[in-house]
Parts: structure tokens; sequence; C-alpha cells
């Protein structure tokens, strides 16, 4: 959320992120997650305002300080460090996302998909799962 967003500035409650006007992403993969996450507390989100790409959501977020949205924290602590953004943690439990890297057995240019695949299992593998991590760092930058 906008750092200007009223609920920036303290712990944040269920019933106050329920009432947050919301800005969703009709794409987004981890939607079925958050409605299910959303369902075991007894809660409903009907986003007000609907982007088409996860990209655009930093620059909505910082020109609208009434909306929220609910995205992997790792993505958000990224968009935090440039835009002027706070990072809150959603007040309910939810499941971590798996991440799964696959490839086919056989392929034409078995040496090129060979380089991708030990390179972005190296960068994930061991990972926090933190967003600089995407960055190829080690460790957090300083805020």
């Amino acid at each position: 959320m906008s750092a200007e967003n009223p609920l920036a500035h303290g712990p944040l409650s269920l019933d106050a992120y329920a009432a947050a006007s919301h800005v969703a992403i009709p794409s987004d993969s981890g939607a079925a997650n958050l409605a299910a996450a959303l369902a075991r507390v007894n809660t409903v989100i009907e986003p007000h305002v609907i982007v088409n790409h996860v990209t655009s959501l930093p620059l909505v977020l910082a020109r609208n300080p009434d909306l929220v949205a609910t995205v992997p924290d790792t993505i958000a602590e990224g968009w935090a460090l440039t835009w002027p953004l706070v990072v809150l943690p959603i007040p309910f439990e939810m499941p971590a996302v798996d991440v799964r890297l696959y490839r086919r057995a056989t392929t034409q240019e078995a040496a090129a998909l060979d380089w991708l695949y030990r390179t972005v299992a190296a960068a994930i593998q061991g990972s926090s799962g933190q967003f600089y991590v995407i960055h190829g760092d080690t460790v957090a930058p300083e805020r």
C-alpha cells in the first residue's frame, strides 16, 4: 500500500484489511490460494480496481493512497525499496507457495537448455525466497 495509506502506520487487523479498497489482477495465479486462505477466516474480498498486469501495481498503489494489494512479500519488499510503499503482513495465515522447475528430457538444443536449467536452479536453490535473491544478491540491502 502507499506510504500515505491510513492503514500503513500500524498493525493491520483482519477487519481493516477486509474493509480496505483492494486492487487485483485477473490473471493472478495466486488468486485461488488467497481466496482459500480468506475463506478459512470467513472473509471475502471484492476488488475495487482491476489492473491487467502485476507490474502496474507499484504505480497504482503509490498514486492511490486508499488502495491495498495482496502480493507475495518477496515482490512487495522489492517494490518498497524504490516506490513510496509500505509492506505489512496479511492478518491471516496463508501457506507458502511452492516453486518448481521443470524441463523436457529431450531437446534439439540440449546444451543451451541445460545451461538455462542450471542457471535458474542455482538462483533458487537454497534461496531464502526474498526478492533481492532474484537479482543475485546473497544478503538483503540496507534500508
